[in-house]
């Protein structure tokens, strides 16, 4: 009797687990078209190390560029330090300072490359953030709040692995959902 309630509280979910694995490495074998041709540019990180040349006014805003040398820390030139520059857009750039992490575009045409600033980099941050909330969660919820977070981290990569894909192979996304909501229910 005690092999058949084992099988029941383990044997049935690890052999779904294993049925919704197998499906997800399925569904992920697609060839991804790239939405925008990138040919040539990559996203590296670096550290600015030094400020050759600041856009600050005397009136605190930025205007045009900053001439900045950022230490790859990534990338075929990882120890590298290269001359970039970083605009004041809102959209592209950062106000940089000795020190701070960056991410830089690259592209390369031939023997040229040209660098530029693309943002600030905040991953480290936003991990860090993440894997608070979830440490906060197990600590306050206990055994419940370890089974929360274990079901948030599984949607988020149900989502990832098995709704986005499913959409990019032309599923209706209302469905999909649909079935990622009753897989993350289960």
């Amino acid at each position: 009797m005690k092999l058949r309630a084992f099988f029941l509280r383990w044997g049935i979910p690890l052999a779904l687990l294993a049925l919704l694995v197998v499906v997800t490495i399925f569904i992920n074998q697609v060839e991804r078209v790239p939405l925008v041709v990138r040919e040539g540019q990559t996203f590296e990180k670096g550290i600015v190390t030094e400020i050759l040349q600041d856009n600050l006014q005397p009136d605190g805003s930025r205007t045009g560029e900053q001439v900045v040398m950022v230490r790859m820390t990534t990338g075929v030139r990882a120890g590298q330090e290269m001359r970039t520059t970083s605009s004041s857009g809102y959209l592209f750039g950062a106000g940089c300072t000795v020190g701070m992490k960056v991410v830089v575009l690259q592209s390369v045409a031939g023997e040229s490359i040209i660098t530029t600033v693309y943002a600030q980099d905040r991953g480290g941050v936003i991990y860090l953030f993440a894997a608070l909330y979830l440490l906060v969660l197990c600590l306050v919820g206990g055994k419940q709040g370890i089974k929360g977070a274990l079901g948030l981290v599984f949607t988020f990569l149900c989502i990832l692995f098995v709704y986005l894909p499913l959409v990019y192979r032309g599923f209706s996304p209302f469905w999909v959902a649909v079935l990622v909501c009753v897989v993350t229910t289960v």
